[in-house]
């Protein structure tokens, strides 16, 4: 009897773990400046993504069989060198969903450098 309960617990356990994992949030990474004289055009930004995150996607029952998208902000100060630092971060996170919002510097910097790790790892 005691080895049944065992078993039971131990695979309620998996499972509950299991549907966690399967049900984690879709990080995407917002790399805009949030400091600095353009904070305010990145904070609106970031503010329009998590509004369109959450009223468009996530109350209406998430993407891909219900996975909520979480926007996940970092702080460029309207830098490409520091656009690819926090890039780094994102993906040192875990993140692989990227977006960018102002200056075609930071775009040019950021998209060169996902280009090429796409082509690193395909």
């Amino acid at each position: 009897m005691r080895k049944t309960i065992k078993l039971g617990v131990s695979t309620a356990l998996a499972l509950t773990v299991s549907s966690v994992a399967v049900m984690a949030d879709i990080k995407v990474a917002f790399i805009d400046p949030l400091s600095g004289p353009f904070a305010s055009t990145g904070t609106n930004g970031l503010h329009q993504f998590e509004f369109a995150a959450d009223y468009l996607i996530n109350q209406n029952g998430g993407v891909l069989g219900g996975h909520n998208i979480e926007i996940v902000a970092f702080d460029n100060k309207i830098s490409p060198k520091e656009s690819l630092i926090q890039l780094q971060v994102a993906i040192d996170q875990g993140i692989r969903f990227i977006a960018q919002g102002n200056s075609s510097g930071v775009a040019n910097a950021i998209t060169e450098a996902v280009e090429k790790a796409q082509q690193a790892q395909p």
